[in-house]
């Protein structure tokens, strides 16, 4: 289901933090059949962002 219009207060993107964003990546674009956009945040940090059909869905980050 794609959303085209967000009415105000609406849930719209989600951020989801993990100790291992290399197995959650793996686990989400295997499970839902996504693809996976990394970009750099810092020395040792990246931001991810998890993709269907070119539709960003949601995004991945480390925490420690």
């Amino acid at each position: 289901m794609e959303i085209k219009k967000h009415e105000p207060g609406m849930f719209s993107w989600a951020d989801m933090p993990s100790l291992d964003v290399e197995k959650a990546q793996a686990f989400y674009t295997r499970l839902l059949g996504l693809e996976a956009t990394s970009t750099p945040m810092g020395p040792g940090r990246t931001y991810v962002v998890l993709n269907k059909k070119g539709k960003s869905c949601f995004a991945m980050y480390p925490v420690t």
